[in-house]
C-alpha cells in the first residue's frame, strides 16, 4: 500500500502530540469501540504510538477503566506489569482521572449497550492476576510494603473536583460582575436622563 499499512488489517488512527497539554479525552470514545468490537469478533489489537510509552498507554488504561470497574492507577499498574516503560505523562494522567470523574459512566453504558453479550468477568479475573504480580514484583523485601511508584505522579484524588469547583465559582463571579456592572449602567443612565428631563418636561420635542 506503500504507507506500510497492510490491507488485510483494519487502522484508527488519530494525529496527537506527546505533550500535556495534548487532548487525548475526545479519542476514547472512538478507541474503546475500536477495541472493543476488535475483541469480541476474535482479533487482537496492537495499541501504539511511536515509542509506546505514553500516548498508546493511556488510550489502554482508558479502555481498560472502561470495561471493567478499576481506578484509573490500578488500570496503569496493570499495564505497568506488562508493559515495564509505560509512562504517560502529567497531562495525560490528569486527564485519566478527569476521565473517572466525568465521562466514564457514560462510556461505561455506551459500551454496555452497543456490545450487550460482553461479559466482563474474564477481564477483571485477568486484571486481578496483573495486579497481584504487580504487588508482588514491587514490594520492598525489606519493609514489606511497596515502594514509592516513581510512575504515578501524585495527583490529590479530588483534584478533577477541586478544578471543576474553581472554575463554576469563577464563571458564576463573571457572571454577577457582568450583571452588575449591567445593572449599573442602566441605573446611571436612566438617573441622567431622569436628571436631564426633569427640568425639560418636553425634552423629546427638542429639534
Amino acid at each position: 500500500m506503500g504507507n506500510g499499512m497492510s490491507e488485510d488489517k483494519e487502522y484508527l488512527c488519530f494525529s496527537a502530540d506527546d505533550a500535556p497539554g495534548q487532548n487525548l479525552i475526545q479519542f476514547f470514545s472512538e478507541s474503546n469501540n475500536f477495541i472493543h468490537k476488535c475483541r469480541l469478533e476474535g482479533g487482537n489489537v496492537l495499541i501504539h504510538c511511536l515509542a509506546g510509552v505514553s500516548r498508546s498507554v493511556t488510550l489502554t488504561v482508558a479502555y481498560m477503566m472502561t470495561v471493567t470497574d478499576y481506578k484509573w492507577e490500578d488500570c496503569l499498574r496493570a499495564v505497568k506489569t506488562c508493559r515495564t516503560v509505560a509512562h504517560p505523562n502529567f497531562g495525560f494522567q490528569r486527564q485519566l482521572q478527569e476521565y473517572e470523574y466525568s465521562k466514564l459512566a457514560e462510556y461505561k453504558e455506551d459500551i454496555r449497550l452497543k456490545f450487550p453479550e460482553y461479559l466482563p468477568e474474564e477481564d477483571i479475573k485477568k486484571m486481578q492476576a496483573l495486579l497481584e504480580k504487580y504487588h508482588q514484583e514491587n514490594k520492598d523485601p525489606n519493609q514489606g510494603r511497596e515502594p514509592h511508584e516513581g510512575f504515578i505522579y501524585p495527583l490529590p484524588r479530588n483534584a478533577y473536583n477541586i478544578r471543576i469547583k474553581k472554575e463554576k465559582e469563577a464563571r458564576e463571579k463573571a457572571e454577577a460582575q457582568g450583571s452588575t456592572g449591567t445593572t449599573e449602567s442602566t441605573a446611571s443612565a436612566t438617573s441622567e436622563d431622569s436628571s436631564e428631563n426633569a427640568g425639560m418636561p418636553f425634552a423629546d420635542q427638542q429639534d
